[in-house]
């Protein structure tokens, strides 16, 4: 059959950017590229990370040593009392009270020595040739027990006063308990501080690492929105063609018509005649719809 009216493929490139523009668009493009492969952007050069002054490293220091070592007004208070609580001071045996008595009774011998020293001789009769002074033989011993009584006094009042501090520093002394938890929350607080600023400064540095990989893509990325930008400037068009139907269907006809002519008059009855219509309809729809 004869194809004479039938379609085919038709090939055609349609460019949107007109000639005029193609200069800058390759510009536009060049300038995509070198962003992409030179370092014209690149990452925050200048300082991220503040230095720790004299006064925030002598503050962190004074409070680790705080924490450290303790206060020595409190350690000092916390042993006092550990003593008084314990009774310690009761019985009179510090140093300090002991220098104290002893200034007492230095001080009251010494006064004795000097009255003893001016009690006069007294005879019992005229012409004794007894040289004892009298008076000064009827005070001795009295010194001593002046002093051994002044001695017992003084530690009976030191026993009730030191029962009094005892009873009274119980109180301190839960307060006092509570520095040792102190001293550990200052050095920690201390340690925290130091942490806190390092800390700071790695997330800074990871921070500004991510910015660094970042511009990697962020150059590549350029370059991609202008390839994608001039993918779609110019474009290749393939389509089927419709051939002519009306030409189809006659060329149809005639085939079928020839062909149908020539089968009615082998078939017995048919004929040459009846053949060829039959033929030629049934060529002219399928050229039609062909």
């Amino acid at each position: 059959m004869s194809g004479g009216g039938g379609g085919g493929t038709s090939t055609q490139e349609v460019r949107s950017v007109p000639d005029w523009a193609i200069p800058y668009v390759t510009q536009y493009a060049q300038a995509a590229y070198d962003l992409w492969k030179t370092d014209a952007i690149s990452t925050y050069a200048g300082t991220i990370i503040a230095a720790q002054n004299a006064d925030e490293i002598a503050g962190i220091t004074g409070l680790a040593n705080r924490g450290r070592y303790g206060d020595q007004v409190i350690s000092k208070a916390i042993a006092y009392l550990d003593d008084l609580i314990n009774g310690g001071y009761l019985d009179g045996t510090k140093a300090k009270f002991l220098s104290a008595l002893a200034l007492v009774t230095g001080n009251s011998t010494t006064d004795f020595a000097s009255v003893n020293s001016r009690i006069g001789r007294k005879p019992y009769f005229v012409g004794d040739p007894d040289a004892a002074l009298l008076a000064q033989s009827l005070v001795t011993g009295v010194p001593a027990l002046y002093n051994a009584r002044m001695s017992a006094l003084i530690y009976k009042d030191n026993w009730d006063k030191e029962k009094e501090l005892q009873a009274h520093g119980l109180g301190y002394g839960v307060e006092m308990g509570k520095h040792a938890a102190i001293d550990a929350e200052a050095l920690r607080r201390a340690g925290f501080y130091q942490r806190e600023y390092l800390q700071g400064t790695y997330i800074l540095d990871h921070k500004l690492w991510v910015q660094q990989q970042e511009l990697a893509v962020v150059r590549l990325e350029i370059f991609g929105n202008a390839l994608r930008a001039l993918t779609g400037s110019q474009q290749t068009t393939t389509q089927q063609m419709e051939g002519n139907k009306a030409m189809a269907a006659v060329g149809g006809v005639i085939a079928g018509a020839t062909l149908g002519a020539i089968a009615g008059s082998v078939i017995p009855g048919v004929g040459t005649l009846f053949g060829g219509i039959v033929g030629g309809v049934i060529g002219g729809v399928v050229g039609w719809f062909a």
